[in-house]
């Protein structure tokens, strides 16, 4: 039997920006649904799965990799076509990747934002750091870096 939910806002995934959304929405009267495509799992799960991997330098060896939520060390995340290979790390599960998270929360610079006009590459975005810096300041608060 189906089950069907009113929101006023669906947030997809429930890692750092998801839930810190929801958290926002639903505190200011928002009924929030958060979608997500991986299970909810113990982290004694997870550390016993660490324990008993043999795959000690992949990060992501001890998280859930479903055929429906693969994490990103699985070589059907990303097509990798540099000189070099690229594995952000990403998780998909309740949490998301603030599971491994370092505490590392590095901003664009306004430079970054702007790399179509000074480097000739990319675009630029559509919109000025100064219009992101409150955003930025509201989710070090939110993270526990910032009073």
């Amino acid at each position: 039997m189906s089950k069907h939910y009113d929101a006023d806002v669906i947030v997809i995934g429930s890692g750092a920006l998801g839930s810190n959304a929801a958290t926002l929405l639903a505190r200011s009267g928002k009924a929030v649904i958060i979608l997500e495509a991986g299970e909810k799992i113990p982290r004694w799960k997870i550390v016993d799965n660490f324990r008993n991997s043999s795959k000690k330098a992949n990060y992501n060896s001890p998280y859930p990799n479903e055929p429906w939520a693969h994490h990103s060390y699985d070589e059907q995340y990303i097509e990798n076509t540099g000189s070099f290979d690229f594995r952000p790390g990403m998780l998909k599960l309740v949490g998301g990747t603030t599971w491994h998270w370092a505490a590392a929360c590095w901003r664009y610079l306004p430079s970054d934002m702007k790399l179509k006009t000074l480097y000739g590459v990319g675009r630029d975005w559509p919109l000025e750091y100064h219009e992101l810096e409150p955003f930025y300041h509201q989710a070090e608060v939110a993270l526990g870096g910032l009073r």
